[in-house]
């Protein structure tokens, strides 16, 4: 299958933007192309307004599965950019879509998926990508990025199973895992378009701006250390 082009969807906004924001998510579904849909060539804000407001059963469009995963990374990013604003509905997409241009999104795997993931897909990726991923994350140069359950895939390429204690810690109820340094955060979470009971996005956005916020103020006490990518000549095996 053809791959795709991910990662930096406007470079000069990227630049610009106070906080340099990377997800790290799992692949596309179908033939969606990331920065085709958030550059000018299509309105982004109204086809979210479409999708999260129109009912289906008056025949409302649902492509849901994109809506589901890029309206909470849309509302993550502007909560991040925007200080910690996050109370965005159906009529504010106009405004929230604004936020897309500002940051980066990279999948694990380079060639279209379907509705979900394969697994063991994505554990063959990775294995196979490391080197080009670890590089890719490397060039963007992102002071914050955030996992969207592809953690466990990236963990060991990028030597964060050899982080201290004091530079890490569980959020989500336990269930994932940061990673502080002075010059950037690593943030396990969910996927934005997990089903947990008990975790709306409301929730989800909060437990991201809380994260980056400790890295702020940790960053601020000096006792951070800087991150160094690691240098790869040969892909690295996911951990088990």
């Amino acid at each position: 299958m053809k791959e795709y082009t991910d990662g930096i969807i406007d470079q000069e906004k990227f630049i610009k933007a106070p906080l340099k924001i990377l997800w790290i998510l799992k692949e596309t579904n179908g033939k969606f192309n990331i920065k085709k849909t958030f550059g000018s060539d299509f309105d982004f804000a109204e086809y979210m307004k479409m999708v999260r407001c129109r009912n289906r059963k008056k025949g409302g469009k649902t492509k849901s599965n994109i809506k589901r995963t890029f309206g909470p990374v849309s509302k993550v990013s502007y909560s991040l950019l925007n200080d910690g604003e996050s109370q965005v509905y159906c009529s504010d997409y106009r405004k929230l879509s604004k936020v897309m241009p500002y940051i980066a999104i990279m999948n694990v795997k380079q060639t279209p998926g379907k509705s979900s993931a394969k697994y063991n897909e994505l554990v063959e990726a990775s294995r196979k990508s490391m080197v080009e991923l670890v590089d890719r994350i490397r060039n963007i140069n992102p002071d914050v990025v955030i996992f969207g359950s592809t953690l466990n895939l990236m963990k060991n390429g990028l030597m964060l199973n050899q982080c201290r204690s004091d530079c890490s810690e569980n959020i989500f109820a336990g269930k994932k895992q940061v990673f502080y340094f002075s010059d950037r955060v690593f943030i396990g979470a969910y996927h934005p378009n997990v089903r947990i009971k008990g975790l709306n996005q409301k929730k989800y956005v909060q437990e991201i701006f809380t994260s980056v916020g400790k890295w702020k103020f940790m960053k601020m006490e000096g006792k951070l250390t800087p991150y160094v990518f690691p240098e790869m000549e040969t892909s690295i095996v996911m951990e088990k």
